[in-house]
């Protein structure tokens, strides 16, 4: 599955994470990551963040992950790791 984490907070747009929201399925958050359902393929989530530059945020794949390799742990308390 695809995340979005939030690079630029200070120039982040609210009505963007709105716009996201909208038009794709969020399965977890935190306050900076996105976690996308794994229905939404790369190509689709791109193509809704056209309107955001891109140094804004940087989407990539995850995994969950174990608490003892939790690069990332979402609201509901899982754990994620980066993959290639």
């Amino acid at each position: 599955m695809y995340a979005l984490e939030i690079l630029e907070h200070v120039h982040w747009h609210d009505h963007w994470s709105v716009m996201i929201g909208e038009k794709l399925s969020i399965e977890d958050s935190t306050s900076d990551l996105l976690v996308f359902s794994p229905v939404h393929t790369e190509e689709e989530i791109a193509a809704v963040l056209t309107d955001i530059p891109q140094g804004f945020y940087r989407l990539f794949r995850i995994v969950e992950a174990s608490p003892e390799d939790c690069q990332f742990q979402a609201d509901s308390g899982t754990c994620y790791i980066a993959v290639n």
